[in-house]
């Protein structure tokens, strides 16, 4: 992997851009055990971290938000599969007016409890990629992210990322949950960035 990987996400308040201008504010490698991240959402600062301290014995994130914790989960454990269930739907939703109608499906399905965690995870990201500036649940569909977001090479990466991702200890909890202190915390990096 040569290039660093930011986030296979577009997320509102995504640190992608910033987390670059935020690493000399970070601890040194040496430094620290265990990361933690409360609000995972896009999934930057965790992916730049995962990185950059190779050696980190754990990385804790959490989201609760159910949808994108789900989205995380599936896509450390299930990658493969993730990504060739998005590339044969892209595949076959190849212009502006079957992108559009697949957005809606996913989007009414993805709340829907007859439809497995897997496929939900699979709809997250089509809606999160084909919709107006990645507001996922809120967004309406947007023609211009469909075809610039919705690609087979960014399908492709979500391979990437799925290694990447294979030590994190991903949870859907309250916050808190990640601040109780412990008796050997004086190692752990806590990056907290609330919603």
């Amino acid at each position: 992997m040569n290039k660093k990987l930011k986030t296979p996400l577009r997320y509102p308040g995504g640190k992608s851009r910033a987390v670059a201008k935020m690493m000399p504010y970070f601890p040194p490698t040496n430094n620290i055990r265990e990361y933690r991240e409360p609000f995972l959402g896009g999934g930057s600062v965790a992916l730049w971290v995962t990185q950059n301290y190779p050696n980190l014995e754990r990385i804790w994130v959490n989201d609760k938000y159910w949808l994108l914790y789900n989205f995380w989960v599936h896509l450390q454990k299930d990658g493969p599969a993730l990504s060739a269930t998005l590339r044969e739907w892209k595949t076959k939703h190849d212009t502006k007016d079957k992108a559009r109608e697949l957005f809606n499906m996913c989007k009414e399905e993805m709340h829907d409890r007859r439809t497995s965690d897997f496929m939900k995870a699979v709809m997250f990201w089509t809606v999160n990629k084909c919709g107006f500036s990645g507001l996922t649940e809120l967004a309406s569909f947007s023609a211009g992210s469909s075809e610039k977001n919705f690609t087979l090479q960014g399908i492709d990466n979500l391979l990437e990322y799925s290694k990447l991702i294979q030590k994190w200890n991903i949870t859907n909890l309250s916050f808190e949950n990640l601040l109780i202190p412990g008796e050997d915390d004086e190692d752990v990096f806590i990056y907290l960035d609330p919603p």
